[in-house]
């Protein structure tokens, strides 16, 4: 896997992503969160082999979480496949709003997980109930999955 410098990002931000890598019950998952509408995607028990598909693993939990959330839809599938299903990575570039927010999903998800026997089911239960549902300040407390849902079908042109 090749991490790229910040400085070849392109301008706009349709389709950047920021990651980071969450311990979970002794596991690793890493947490992305999508920069413009602070959408959030947890990937849950990543092992070291598994980073050579991480492009696959990211698109598979990036369209369940559509689901649970009720924004997939046979319209977004061509787009999504088109658009989604492979990442570049690069440094960070340290946009504060979205580490915020990150940070803060985070300590929701570990506080979430924190009682619970089964770290990983409650991570995944999370996922489902939590995860995308919580009021961003930062964007005048509009949830991240009604702010992906409008990004989806404006970038994809579906009325």
């Amino acid at each position: 896997m090749n991490v790229q410098d910040k400085n070849e990002i392109a301008n706009g931000t349709e389709n950047k992503w920021t990651a980071h890598l969450v311990p979970i019950g002794g596991r690793k998952c890493i947490y992305f969160i999508h920069k413009k509408s602070l959408y959030s995607v947890l990937v849950i028990d990543i092992l070291k082999k598994d980073l050579k598909e991480l492009n696959n693993l990211f698109y598979e939990a990036f369209v369940t979480q559509l689901k649970v959330d009720k924004i997939y839809n046979s319209e977004f599938e061509r787009f999504l496949k088109e658009n989604f299903s492979s990442m570049k990575l690069f440094s960070t570039d340290n946009d504060q709003k979205t580490m915020g927010t990150m940070r803060d999903g985070i300590m929701h998800l570990k506080s979430f997980c924190e009682e619970k026997e089964n770290k990983l089911d409650a991570a995944v239960e999370f996922c489902k109930y939590s995860l995308n549902r919580i009021p961003i300040g930062t964007r005048k407390f509009k949830y991240a999955k009604e702010l992906m849902e409008e990004e989806l079908k404006t970038t994809a042109n579906i009325a």
